[in-house]
């Protein structure tokens, strides 16, 4: 999906690419942000406390991926694995959830951030481990039915599908709803179920919600759930932009720039109070809208809908949620 002429990777691609969804391509595009990075590596190495970057499986993205992050941090080291971070390391930043799950087993315990994870990856694999924090690879779900507000500009019917994995959401759709005016209508998943068949016996709705929860949405399961929703003339609010290029109506991304940006703020303030920020959703994020599928619901995208998001370095002030000024990150098809 591309928007305003530019293309850059997207922090879901990354997640998705080192887990188990579908992937977005990365590519040539990093080395945009390995340049950038550079700008700025003088003034993040200044800072007196050592950072350490947790790699646990190598690949070529992971090895860009490395770049970026050591051009901006150029005092980290880079380790396969927790135990191997020096003496000193004050701060640890794990990439994906191999490293995550090093992370939490290994006996060298360092505060740390963990990068490209769901919040589901993320609560399964950290538990108790109060001194690791994240950036959540997805937007806050309350984006998502905002999103659905700015795209139907009428009240309509949201569904999500909730597992028992990931019913503690309930409440969030319920008072995101409420607050878009929006009619909330929850899918239960069975264990084991088929989601396309969930979906296409839930009764009637205009769009569906799709969250990042492993026990419903596969690829198998993600095309299901398409093709269900295409016949009934439902649109499908998804979680990257490599899912609206797949065929979803839309969906709110964190770039890869948008993640880093607020890393950055995260690290500052971590060695400026020594408290580690609380796990939390993309502060950062854009829209990405398959215009396609929204001409075939009869949707007329308005300039609100495209510019819906979030920008770092005082871009925009707008709430999460609401319409900002249009940004230049855009996403790739995969």
């Amino acid at each position: 999906m591309v928007r305003n002429g530019s293309r850059v990777p997207t922090i879901s691609w990354c997640c998705l690419k080192l887990h188990k969804y579908a992937p977005m391509v990365l590519g040539a595009v990093l080395t945009v942000f390995i340049l950038a990075s550079a700008a700025g590596a003088a003034e993040h190495g200044r800072a007196g406390r050592p950072l350490c970057i947790v790699l646990a499986s190598a690949s070529s993205q992971t090895e860009q991926l490395q770049q970026i992050l050591t051009s901006r941090y150029p005092a980290s080291a880079v380790v396969s694995t927790a135990s191997m971070c020096p003496d000193g390391t004050q701060l640890a930043l794990s990439v994906g959830p191999a490293a995550l799950r090093d992370m939490t087993q290994s006996a060298a315990r360092y505060p740390a951030i963990s990068l490209f994870v769901t919040r589901e990856e993320y609560r399964k694999i950290v538990a108790t481990h109060a001194d690791i924090s994240a950036i959540y690879a997805e937007v806050n779900p309350g984006v998502q039915l905002q999103l659905v507000k700015q795209l139907y500009q009428r009240p309509v019917r949201v569904a999500v599908m909730l597992s028992e994995e990931t019913d503690d959401l309930r409440g969030l759709f319920t008072s995101a709803a409420a607050l878009a005016g929006l009619t909330l209508q929850i899918i239960r998943a069975p264990p084991a179920s088929d989601p396309g068949r969930a979906v296409a016996t839930a009764g009637n709705f205009d769009a569906l919600v799709l969250i990042p929860d492993p026990s419903v949405l596969s690829a198998v399961s993600f095309r299901t759930i398409l093709e269900a929703t295409y016949r009934r003339g439902e649109g499908v609010i998804g979680f990257s932009a490599g899912q609206v290029g797949a065929g979803t109506l839309a969906a709110p991304f964190a770039s890869l720039s948008d993640i880093l940006a607020q890393l950055d703020e995260m690290v500052s303030v971590y060695r400026t109070t020594g408290e580690l920020p609380a796990p939390t959703y993309p502060r950062y994020w854009s829209v990405a809208i398959n215009e396609s599928v929204a001409h075939s619901l009869d949707l007329v995208v308005t300039e609100a809908a495209r510019q819906m998001g979030s920008r770092p370095n005082g871009a925009n002030e707008a709430s999460p949620g609401l319409p900002s000024r249009a940004s230049s990150d855009a996403p790739r098809s995969p």
